[in-house]
């Protein structure tokens, strides 16, 4: 039998919807750029085709955050492929603990020492804020030399909705998913079966979400049925309920709205309020850390989640049993409306891997060719496969397979090179970044086993499930906000959003009586919610020209 923590390393790549992760970026210098109503290329401003120079043996620096799993050097595998693609670059790796990156890269912004390309996470507050004053190249005017590129911009109009900048100039690269892309919903233990609840048959109302909590806790009175990861959004059952945690774009009006003004955010803090005070609701429900949630899931003493669909497995009391797994559900009704257990996160995701060119580097052309590389399918393909002939090889029917040593199992990939595994070579760990590859998801051969095999139908069951019941919310638009307004949202949303969740949690607990939420709702109002409002709107307005 497969080991845990393997199990738990194969599930992850392939309901992870794995991309890649790496960044570009720039370095400080002096002025804006002139602004025109569209960004140009070279072609539109010299009527030819400017042609690439790109510089063998150039000397590099790329940064990227640590991924943990794999101490990359100029050595890995991985890595060396990336020099080869930027014209057999001689490459300095920089590399960032993730939960430092964006306090390491303000540093580097400030003292004018970005390397020549970077890849950030949710780094595109950073391209609107400081491409127009020249930091970060404006790779718009090369997409002429990207043909890859150059067809998901027409495939996918919100590539340039969400990355131009005011000055009409485009300074990153986004992560591009191209299928419906969810990765959670709403998943709760076989279990309930044990209390009379089929949970996708039965559980129809909240209503009925409670009372099978109740009798779970009924049942097992040493377990707290519901808890969650993500305690500082309230567990993510806003999706449930229709509302949103704070400002969101509501479809259904097609305006922004802020989620406590909803008579559904009321109703979703009744719901958890009741559950926290008959501990349904573990009492460190808004602090609790991952291992703790895993652990308790491991131990049965919780039944209840909203997380990833990886996690339904994971989380199941033996992982290797399929009948453990996790079962996913659709919203309960709220008064009578059925609202969504998922969202889809977009084609377009900033939120992820960003990649960043310097404004001061010299090897613009090698680094255009690299990111080109890197949407490609080519490029996608030997991130998560490595080279065919190597680690991996094609099937007849269009998927890879990989080239597992005799006696070995997955992890090992390599078959003349018995020691080397994903994590050595410096695979699949480039999630979400650059673009997705569907068909890694439902891949047959990823492993070959009957476990691997359930796996893979899990996965596409609970996609199939939610895209056939409308079970997914729309995707929240990311708004190429002004740099003027990026500092109005500092100043004006960051305490709104701040002393939103303050109170809804005092709520929940009982810190805070029901009966004062009108007086929270007041209190918001004398904050400026309706000020933000309109800078939302008004973003989102130019958003949809």
């Amino acid at each position: 039998m497969m080991s845990k923590s393997a199990f738990g390393n194969i599930f992850k790549a392939i309901s992870m919807l794995l991309v890649l992760m790496v960044m570009l970026s720039a370095v400080a210098c002096t002025g804006t750029r002139q602004t025109s109503d569209e960004g140009t290329t070279a072609k539109e401003q010299t009527g030819q085709e400017e042609q690439p120079r790109i510089v063998e043996g150039a000397s590099i620096k790329l940064l990227f955050g640590d991924m943990g799993r794999t101490k990359f050097t100029t050595e890995t595998y991985l890595i060396k492929e990336f020099a080869r693609q930027m014209g057999n670059a001689k490459l300095e790796l920089q590399l960032i603990p993730r939960a430092d990156m964006r306090s390491k890269v303000s540093t580097l912004i400030v003292a004018g020492e970005l390397p020549d390309i970077m890849m950030i996470e949710n780094g595109l507050d950073l391209a609107l804020q400081y491409g127009p004053k020249g930091l970060f190249y404006p790779v718009d005017t090369k997409f002429g030399q990207m043909p890859t590129v150059s067809k998901l911009i027409q495939e996918y109009p919100d590539f340039m909705r969400m990355t131009k900048a005011e000055d009409r100039h485009v300074y990153c690269f986004p992560w591009v998913a191209p299928y419906h892309f969810f990765t959670e919903g709403l998943i709760i233990s076989p279990r309930a079966k044990e209390v009379g609840y089929d949970p996708r048959n039965d559980i129809k109302t909240i209503d009925d979400l409670y009372d099978v909590l109740a009798k779970l806790k009924e049942k097992y009175p040493e377990s707290s049925p519901f808890v969650t990861r993500v305690g500082n959004e309230l567990g993510r059952i806003y999706n449930a309920f229709g509302t949103g945690l704070g400002f969101y774009y509501n479809e259904e009006t097609g305006k922004y709205a802020f989620g406590p003004f909803d008579e559904n955010y009321k109703l979703m803090i009744e719901f958890l309020n009741k559950a926290y005070k008959a501990e349904i609701m573990h009492n460190d429900f808004f602090t609790m850390t991952e291992e703790m949630w895993r652990e308790m899931f491991g131990a049965e003493k919780a039944f209840f989640t909203s997380d990833g669909f990886g996690s339904a497995s994971a989380l199941a009391a033996d992982p290797s049993n399929p009948d453990t797994w996790l079962i996913s559900i659709l919203a309960p009704e709220v008064n009578g409306k059925r609202y969504y257990a998922s969202y889809n996160r977009g084609n377009i995701s900033p939120d992820e891997g960003t990649w960043f060119i310097n404004a001061k580097t010299k090897y613009v052309d090698n680094l255009i060719k690299f990111v080109d590389w890197g949407y490609s399918d080519e490029g996608i393909a030997f991130m998560l496969y490595g080279k065919e002939g190597e680690t991996c090889e094609k099937t007849p029917d269009g998927f890879y397979k990989y080239r597992i040593p005799e006696g070995k199992e997955y992890p090992y990939i390599w078959k003349e090179k018995p020691d080397e595994t994903i994590e050595t070579l410096g695979l699949r760990q480039w999630t979400y970044v650059f673009r997705g590859m569907f068909e890694d998801q439902i891949n047959p051969y990823l492993i070959a086993d009957e476990l691997g095999k359930a796996t893979v139908k899990y996965y596409k069951d609970n996609h199939d499930y939610y895209v056939n019941n409308n079970a997914i919310a729309a995707t929240q638009p990311r708004l190429p906000f002004t740099s003027d307004e990026v500092e109005q949202i500092k100043q004006l949303v960051t305490p709104i959003d701040t002393y939103t969740m303050e109170n809804a949690m005092k709520f929940i607990k009982g810190d805070r009586p029901l009966s004062e939420f009108p007086n929270f709702i007041e209190e918001l109002k004398n904050m400026g919610v309706e000020n933000a409002l309109k800078i939302y709107q008004g973003a989102y307005e130019r958003y949809v020209k």
